[in-house]
């Protein structure tokens, strides 16, 4: 029985969850992470998407079936390895999508249209944008600018346009970093597993990362810097904040580059302990900055 609860979870991918923490990056910096209506609002939102990014990983593990099985990592998977049928895969998809959209029409109806439009993003990236070069990073990083969207959307507070800058270039620093660890995974092992992969070279999304992490920089950097920033929060604090950034930035470049990791970035904020300390010590300066 606790097998099968097992495979259950990791068809759910539940780990993956910890992407969707960025819907509370709205809270935190609109100042109403302790005002409780707001946060529990916040937290709903969260497992809405939660459940939303759940059906979308077992329809992506339908459909790419077949690669998997031939994948020497993925081929363990639930689906692939016949621990969970596809009948009951699909109908667990269904009920998680039905489940999401009809909560979130009660909560908020904006926030309806947002889950709609993730899932759909992601059943035409599943099919069809994987495959088209540069623009299938792009995809990835529109999830996170929707997720972005439903944090601030359930709040009714203005989204900013730092934090909007801020999400696509980082997330595009994370999807080209992705990129670049299957490229090393391929060519260790003779075997493309994901055909976009013929359009990238290591020396063309080298420059990707580059370009990504110093844009990340720069936008993150004034927008601490910013005076609607500074008179928003009454101090110019959140400036003591940048170090934390650049290490962050420089840590995991290491990992990409040294250790060949970067393949999965929610598995390695959980296994790094370096990365994950560098960001809970930036929450925890952040809210002190905001909050304090």
């Amino acid at each position: 029985m606790s097998s099968n609860v097992t495979h259950y979870l990791r068809l759910l991918r539940t780990y993956q969850w910890s992407k969707n923490l960025v819907i509370f990056a709205g809270l935190i910096f609109a100042g109403k992470l302790f005002v409780f209506e707001e946060l529990f609002r916040v937290l709903i939102v969260f497992l809405l998407f939660s459940l939303m990014s759940s059906a979308v990983y077992i329809i992506n593990d339908i459909n790419d079936l077949e690669d998997d099985i031939k994948h020497p990592a993925k081929k363990n998977r639930p689906i692939a390895s016949g621990k969970v049928q596809q009948k009951t895969a699909w109908i667990i998809a269904f009920l998680l999508i039905a489940l999401s959209l009809l909560s979130s029409f009660f909560l908020e109806k904006t926030l309806t249209l947002l889950l709609f439009s993730y899932l759909v993003l992601n059943l035409l990236y599943s099919k069809y944008l994987k495959h088209v070069v540069i623009l299938d990073v792009f995809c990835i990083s529109a999830g996170f600018v929707l997720r972005i969207f439903a944090g601030t959307t359930v709040i009714h507070v203005v989204t900013s346009s730092w934090l909007i800058a801020c999400t696509i270039s980082l997330t595009l620093f994370l999807g080209f970093t992705k990129r670049r660890n299957e490229i090393c995974f391929v060519e260790d092992d003779e075997i493309l597993f994901r055909a976009v992969l013929e359009d990238y070279s290591k020396e063309l999304l080298d420059k990707f990362i580059l370009i990504s992490s110093a844009i990340t920089l720069v936008f993150y950097s004034l927008y601490t810097l910013d005076e609607k920033t500074i008179e928003h929060f009454h101090t110019d604090a959140l400036m003591y904040t940048i170090p934390i950034v650049i290490f962050g930035l420089f840590r995991y470049l290491y990992l990409v580059y040294e250790k060949k990791e970067g393949g999965d970035p929610s598995l390695l904020l959980l296994e790094d302990k370096i990365i994950l300390l560098t960001v809970v010590v930036w929450i925890a300066t952040a809210v002190g900055v905001i909050y304090v």
